[in-house]
């Protein structure tokens, strides 16, 4: 199972979780950061500053769990991709 979990970066006071979205899309293409970062934008609202928030996609196995690196928003490239 793949989970999202959402942060609020603050790098002097560390980083505050906002949510975890459980990932239940079946088709893999509709998957994109931008469709991902929507979710926190229902969370805390269209009208919040989303510059500091990053996602860390978390993976669920039968045993153990794995973290991936996290994704900052300020990463991405003019392309729309992360750096």
């Amino acid at each position: 199972m793949v989970a999202y979990e959402f942060y609020r970066g603050d790098r002097k006071n560390g980083h505050h979780l906002i949510g975890i979205l459980p990932e239940r899309r079946k088709h893999q293409e509709r998957i994109s950061e931008e469709s991902i970062m929507k979710w926190v934008k229902l969370v805390i609202g269209d009208n919040a500053d989303t510059s500091d928030i990053f996602f860390v996609k978390v993976t669920f196995g039968e045993s153990e769990a794995e973290k991936g690196s996290p994704v900052w928003r300020e990463e991405r490239n003019e392309a729309g991709g992360t750096a």
